[in-house]
């Protein structure tokens, strides 16, 4: 039986490397002998879009599976055994991932009809407790009920953040959710981090903004930085991780020293 850590990966604001991470943090940490589950929390898909160009399930298998809104709108939680021959797809050894589609969108109007409709995710992915040693979930760019979800499911979140001043902003904005989630769905909620991407040190505001963020959340900023390197955007549009695009770039140093500081190693 494994312990089993949730993380979402939260941030209203778009364009900040949810995905980005949600894939890399993954592969780094399945380097490190971890088993892990994604969940497409995104109606965009951006997350299943990337995988699905170079996993390593069977030519057609994949595409009989069902998505995170069939998911959702199951009548029961499903076993493990059930997820696995349902919903789980392969993207490499030990990187399993639940897609989604556009559908997700309309999945809203349903959760809005029920009492419990800030917990349906999380009861619906029990399964994956015990199973993976970390479950990860990639989010829209807005605090909706898919996010709530996300985060009532979650034993902590990660929030990416660019290196600009509105991004301090956004992080009061998705601590306010935080603390409504505890308050009401999920008391033991944490935060694990907030991780800078796209960091230019080059550039006089990244340095400003750092620090902005150092002195504002001293105990929640990583200590790990994602720089703004080329070879995670190829990466992301050839559908490959960046430790089987360019294992020996910037964007594979990072993100392995991410995994070890989130790992605790």
């Amino acid at each position: 039986m494994r312990k089993t850590r949730v993380i979402s990966i939260a941030n209203q604001k778009g364009g900040v490397g949810k995905t980005t991470t949600c894939v890399n943090l993954a592969a780094a940490l399945v380097e490190q002998g971890k088993k892990v589950l994604l969940l497409d929390n995104d109606p965009q898909a951006n997350l299943t879009s990337y995988l699905q160009m170079h996993g390593e399930e069977p030519a057609g298998s994949a595409a009989e599976k069902a998505t995170m809104d069939e998911l959702y709108l199951a009548k029961r939680a499903p076993s493990y055994d059930d997820a696995r021959d349902r919903y789980l797809r392969t993207y490499q050894i030990n990187l399993d991932y639940v897609a989604s589609d556009t559908d997700l969108a309309g999945v809203e109007y349903f959760l809005y009809t029920r009492n419990d409709r800030e917990k349906v995710l999380k009861h619906h992915i029990a399964w994956a407790i015990g199973e993976y040693d970390f479950v990860m979930i990639d989010n829209p760019p807005s605090l909706n009920l898919l996010t709530l979800n996300a985060l009532s499911a979650a034993t902590e979140v990660l929030i990416p953040v660019q290196t600009e001043f509105f991004s301090l902003e956004g992080i009061v904005k998705i601590q306010e959710s935080i603390k409504f989630v505890r308050e009401r769905f999920n008391p033991l909620l944490k935060i694990a981090g907030i991780l800078p991407t796209q960091v230019d040190t080059r550039k006089k505001l990244t340095g400003e903004v750092l620090k902005l963020l150092d002195s504002h959340f001293p105990s929640e900023l990583l200590k790990s930085r994602i720089r703004d390197n080329s070879k995670l955007a190829e990466s992301t549009g050839h559908g490959k991780t960046i430790f089987k695009y360019a294992p020996t770039s910037h964007g594979a140093e990072d993100y392995r020293s991410l995994a070890d500081e989130m790992s605790g190693g």
